[in-house]
């Protein structure tokens, strides 16, 4: 046992400096990273801010008749978030709504597509009001 301990004991010294030297060294640069993140965070204040709703649409109404208006309740919705990702939100979209072959006017509830997990919205669903008026001239 004392000669596993004794031989070659210039390498296990060196190896042994070299390891703690490496550790130093991860243990600087992981601690420098989490601080340069943490300081980020800081500058990224919360936030909100109102933006408009734009509804989705699939398919076409029924022929000989057209969209006259578009009704969307509430029109604006908060959303809560870091000032850098608010500021890139212009508006919310919803899901799909199927207009297709449809040929009178009708309400609909939808939800909300979130694009982004790192901001909150206050309403997940809205009220879409879709006004068909008929013989499109």
């Amino acid at each position: 046992m004392k000669k596993i301990l004794t031989k070659n004991i210039g390498l296990k010294v060196l190896s042994l400096v070299i390891s703690v030297t490496l550790w130093f060294w991860v243990a600087i640069n992981i601690n420098g990273e989490k601080r340069e993140a943490l300081q980020v965070l800081r500058f990224n204040e919360i936030d909100t801010k109102s933006v408009p709703v734009k509804p989705l649409f699939s398919g076409f109404p029924g022929k000989g008749y057209y969209i006259k208006s578009i009704m969307v309740f509430p029109e604006q919705i908060v959303v809560r978030g870091a000032n850098t990702l608010l500021q890139e939100i212009e508006f919310l979209t919803t899901e799909p709504v199927d207009i297709s072959g449809r040929n009178v006017s009708f309400e609909e509830h939808v939800q909300i597509i979130e694009d982004n997990r790192t901001i909150t919205i206050d309403k997940k669903r809205v009220k879409i009001k879709i006004l068909i008026a008929g013989e499109y001239k």
